[in-house]
């Protein structure tokens, strides 16, 4: 890969302290009265649904408003989680669910959707990215320190499962700092600041799992699955929840099919992937493109979602993803170093802590999907559903998610797909045996080390020469694989 110098992240739209968020507060409200009403009936979703009232009151006293007013980017933007909302909001709150926008709807909204190159559907730029604020501006940004913007039921979980992946967004800045630092310090041959940096990485990717394991404090699985993830659906692979044709935007308009409001569409976790060479395969995984028959990397038959989710990022998002997938060359250089070079070790590192990211991930979609589409199936509720909601499936591992995917075959896949990445012997067998597989090293012992800061430092095994040394100075334990 050719050298690069220090990239302006924000010529990329992202914030080298907020990540992928926006790098000024979102919109609170679109300044020009012109557009009050589409203030009016967003922020009043939940009563509308509450009363039954959300389609007539998009069908009979919702104008049809022209876009020209929209002045800035940040207004566009606001615009579009206003349009979005009412949108999944409308299309959700019959049974069966509603298969054409109306035009005083339809029309704005694409022509936003142009202007931002975003689907015309709820996004996580919609309900994440553009959709918060803070409640002391004086403070910090932090989990404590954030409000959500709109929501479909009003309720404290829904604000939550935002909130979570909004504070996410935030913490993930560290990951987008110290990894593009790590591919600069290749460039510049600096090992030193290679493994720094390596190892600020794993602490910051340790830190956006630490944040998922908070998601069950305020959002209850059965809110989530009975009373949010409906609204969240696209129209795409829907035939079961009745959209059989996808969405027609306007009276006159084409049926079009869009995924629905996904973390797949976070480009945080793309550029992890991308960032240390982690390959997704395309539908059917590694049995059916065995890694050991492949090659080079132009073999690989890329997955397929994952590449299309990138369309429901924000433009300057998906163009960061290019950029950094022509630059990255961490995988090169570790594997050009030495079997058990610290080098090896400290990509290792980031590798373990991202599969046990995913390793987390999994366990909620568990809480938050399977376990209550269970009782759903065994009649254990009597809950009242809607739109998505009522598509029913007997096999938990064929369940789809919002984003119109299997939900455990394709995260199980890219966890295992990160496992894959291990370049260190002992790595390699360690997370083989925590995927179920045989191991003949019974005595191995993986564990992540903290300094007393709780500070990310690396992990260690009994059987192999790798030991923590003690800071002198400080008595921080605060060394890992002889010097790092």
């Amino acid at each position: 890969m050719a050298a690069t110098n220090k990239i302006d992240v924000s010529e990329f739209d992202i914030d080298e302290n907020k990540g992928f968020l926006s790098p000024e507060l979102p919109l609170q409200k679109l300044p020009n009265e012109y557009y009050s009403n589409w203030e009016t009936v967003a922020t009043n979703i939940p009563q509308l649904l509450l009363t039954s009232q959300m389609k007539r009151t998009v069908d009979e006293r919702f104008p049809l408003l022209k876009i020209d007013q929209l002045q800035t980017l940040p207004e566009l933007k606001r615009a579009y989680v206003l349009l979005t909302f009412i949108t999944n909001a409308y299309v959700w709150c019959t049974n069966p669910p509603n298969e054409v926008i109306p035009d005083n709807l339809a029309e704005p909204l694409l022509q936003v959707c142009e202007e931002l190159e975003l689907p015309p559907t709820a996004t996580y730029s919609s309900v994440v990215l553009w959709n918060y604020n803070v409640v002391d501006s004086s403070q910090p940004l932090n989990l404590e320190n954030l409000s959500s913007g709109l929501t479909f039921t009003g309720s404290f979980d829904e604000a939550w499962f935002y909130l979570i992946s909004v504070y996410f967004e935030k913490i993930g800045s560290q990951c987008i700092k110290y990894g593009l630092r790590a591919v600069e310090s290749i460039n510049h041959g600096d090992n030193v600041s290679f493994l720094e940096n390596m190892k600020l990485l794993a602490s910051s990717i340790d830190r956006l799992t630490e944040i998922l394991k908070r998601m069950d404090e305020k959002c209850d699985p059965y809110v989530f699955y009975f009373r949010i993830r409906p609204f969240l659906a696209g129209s795409k692979n829907m035939a079961k929840a009745g959209l059989p044709h996808g969405i027609r935007y306007g009276t006159n308009g084409e049926y079009q099919q869009w995924s629905g409001g996904s973390n797949a569409q976070s480009s945080l976790v793309q550029y992890l992937d991308l960032l240390l060479g982690v390959t997704h395969f395309s539908d059917g995984g590694k049995e059916h493109y065995p890694r050991k028959l492949i090659t080079n990397e132009s073999q690989f038959k890329k997955n397929s979602y994952l590449l299309n989710m990138r369309q429901y990022m924000p433009a300057p998002h998906r163009h960061f993803l290019e950029y950094v997938d022509q630059v990255t060359n961490i995988r090169q250089y570790v594997l050009s170093q030495g079997t058990d070079s610290c080098e090896r070790l400290a990509y290792d590192t980031c590798i373990s802590i991202l599969k046990n990211f995913r390793d987390v991930h999994l366990g909620i979609i568990k809480k938050y999907i399977l376990i209550p589409a269970r009782a759903e199936r065994m009649n254990e509720t009597n809950v009242k559903r809607q739109g998505l909601a009522n598509s029913k499936s007997s096999n938990v591992n064929g369940h789809v998610g919002t984003g119109g995917t299997s939900l455990v075959k394709f995260l199980t896949q890219c966890r295992d797909e990160t496992s894959d990445m291990a370049v260190t012997k002992w790595v390699q067998e360690y997370l083989k045996r925590d995927e179920g597989a045989a191991s003949e090293h019974t005595n191995l012992e993986m564990n992540f080390i903290f300094d007393y800061n709780y500070d990310f430092i690396g992990f260690k095994d009994k059987t192999s020469n790798i030991h923590l040394t003690e800071d002198e100075e400080s008595g921080d334990v605060d060394f890992f694989i002889h010097h790092w």
